[in-house]
């Protein structure tokens, strides 16, 4: 079985998305320096600590002239374990990001070859400047893709995507299956899947609920309802196909609009096409802010597991 980086399986974030691109929610994005939104500020350094289990994980973010993030280096408990280069075209849109270096062998001996590529993501925009595609492909030692998949997107007359077409393509059946949501935050399935398959999600929007209808292969498997109670309170639903509740999310908002709490009840360990995960879920995500409006802190809990992440953003004026 191929192993995916340990920083990935660990980072199981689940949130809502809102389906309309922006620099910080690019899709198939592991780079939390584009989870901030445009200030004078830049996002230099990500920590993730973990409360259970011995881990800590650090994100060094540099920036070019333009204030654009060009390459980002990864350690963790302070050995470099990674360096991710980003790549722009002529309108400073992101086109290609690569994730180098590894370490090859047994642990006993192990050789880190910077030389490597661990995985690529590439970008395709529209006429209007909207991502139309995003494609992420996986590599193993011997530099062979092992995972697939392509991602894209159809809009409306407001630029909200009304269509996600997901294609897996399983190059390594063995390896581990993750599924990527639009925002960049993560689940995984260690199960086997078939050689290709198509997902899909139809959005459809109303004035104070919307739906997101997700397919598996043509098949109905969620439906996703975000009710929009109040500027403070927002409640989405996972129901299965005979409309029974498979988990609702209670999402808070302050008084500025941003999101400062994410609350599970009933199933948080189930995925949008109705199959289950490995057990890693987060029933609660907390948002903290500094005295600049910019996020400072996340934190994911577990509930009764006692696992739980912080996220901390350290930040440089222009």
């Amino acid at each position: 079985m191929k192993i995916l980086p340990l920083l990935l399986l660990f980072s199981q974030l689940v949130t809502l998305w809102t389906p309309c691109f922006g620099q910080k929610d690019l899709p198939l994005n592991f780079n939390d320096s584009y989870m901030q939104p445009q200030t004078d500020f830049r996002a230099i350094k990500t920590l993730r600590t973990y409360r259970k289990g011995d881990y800590e994980s650090l994100q060094t973010h540099l920036f070019n002239l333009k204030g654009l993030n060009y390459r980002t280096f990864s350690h963790y408990k302070g050995e470099l374990q990674s360096f991710t280069q980003l790549s722009y075209d002529s309108l400073d849109r992101l086109i290609n990001i690569e994730e180098h270096g590894r370490w090859i062998g047994n642990d006993r001996n192990r050789i880190w070859d910077s030389t490597k590529v661990s995985w690529t993501n590439k970008y395709l925009y529209d006429s209007q400047g909207r991502i139309s595609k995003c494609t992420n492909l996986w590599f193993d030692d011997n530099q062979e893709g092992i995972s697939f998949v392509e991602m894209s997107y159809q809009y409306n007359d407001l630029n909200k995507v009304i269509v996600e077409t997901e294609t897996w393509k399983d190059l390594d059946s063995s390896s581990i299956r993750i599924r990527f949501e639009p925002n960049s935050d993560i689940i995984s399935e260690n199960q086997n899947f078939p050689t290709v398959s198509i997902n899909k999600r139809i959005f459809e929007y109303g004035n104070q609920e919307d739906l997101i209808k997700s397919y598996s292969d043509n098949e109905l498997k969620t439906v996703q309802k975000i009710q929009r109670i109040s500027d403070r309170l927002h409640i989405e639903y996972l129901l299965n196909t005979e409309g029974d509740t498979l988990r609702f999310t209670k999402i808070l908002f302050d008084q500025n609009g941003r999101k400062i709490s994410e609350i599970d009840s009933g199933d948080s360990d189930i995925s949008l096409f109705g199959t289950y995960g490995d057990g890693g879920s987060w029933s609660t995500r907390t948002f903290t802010y500094n005295q600049y409006g910019l996020l400072e802190r996340k934190i994911f809990s577990s509930g009764g597991e006692g696992l739980s992440l912080f996220i901390d953003y350290q930040y440089l004026k222009k």
